[in-house]
């Protein structure tokens, strides 16, 4: 996926670092205190501007996959795998579909594979990365409005895509800097399982065949929920990350802000 190349990516650190290089300008995570001591050595060695930047960080990255489970209470930054994502509305020409109670897992045993940056202040700012899952779940509710849906207007649902690769950039907001635009596309998946229940006049014998058709042709239905998959995942990403991360006490987690490199 070509890098987005305008001002204003998903990983729990990776928002973190972000926040701190875009928001704030700093480079360095101060060494005192329990656990943001553990969590900051892991970027100490990464210098910004340098070739060896955007290696260091994915390695780093890839090294701090417990936080993903315990989070970091020094900081208040909460566990994000599994987390709960809010309400999202998509309305598009194909769709008019409402998710709700989303939950999501996808992190704990995930692998950075590629990292790239671009931090100058003069160019365009983003953060951009590969990541490989071996298991994505997401699960909850949803509302389907429109005739080409009928028989499956609500219901739960849940999807679990194995082996995935996926792309995410996160650029600034155009229209509101202070805030995250994400972006990202999946690549591969091995395979897929879906579950579709609760539905309106739907009996457990009809949803058990219409579950067993969806994953007997899971190469075929997978085009159909991909593109909703990724921009469900980029409006809620969107929103928890700035959620996570707005009101964070930097003081704790930096020394003074270096003077910018040229």
């Amino acid at each position: 996926m070509e890098a987005m190349k305008f001002d204003s990516s998903r990983s729990w650190i990776c928002l973190f670092t972000l926040m701190c290089w875009l928001s704030l300008g700093y480079s360095r995570f101060q060494e005192e205190g329990s656990d943001s001591v553990d969590f900051g050595q892991l970027f100490s060695k990464c210098v910004r501007f340098t070739p060896e930047f955007d290696s260091c960080v994915k390695d780093a990255l890839n090294n701090a996959q417990d936080f993903f489970l315990t989070g970091v209470p020094e900081l208040n930054l909460l566990p994000m795998d599994p987390w709960n994502l809010e309400d999202v509305h998509l309305n598009q020409t194909s769709h008019d579909l409402k998710f709700m109670n989303i939950r999501e897992s996808s992190w704990r045993n995930s692998t950075i594979e590629e990292f790239k940056s671009s931090l100058s202040p003069d160019l365009p700012q983003y953060v951009q990365f590969t990541q490989f899952v071996p298991e994505y779940f997401i699960e909850g509710n949803f509302k389907a409005f429109g005739k080409q849906i009928e028989g499956f207007q609500e219901g739960k649902w849940n999807l679990t895509l194995y082996n995935m690769t996926r792309t995410l950039a996160i650029s600034r907001h155009q229209l509101d800097p202070a805030k995250f635009k994400v972006k990202q596309s999946i690549h591969e998946v091995e395979n897929m399982k879906v579950f579709v229940g609760d539905l309106p006049d739907a009996t457990p014998s009809s949803e058990n065949f219409d579950n067993l058709i969806l994953n007997s042709f899971w190469k075929v239905t997978l085009p159909v929920f991909k593109p909703i998959l990724e921009e469900l995942l980029d409006v809620a990403y969107s929103r928890k990350y700035w959620e996570l991360f707005g009101n964070l006490d930097w003081d704790k987690v930096f020394f003074s802000a270096p003077e910018m490199s040229s």
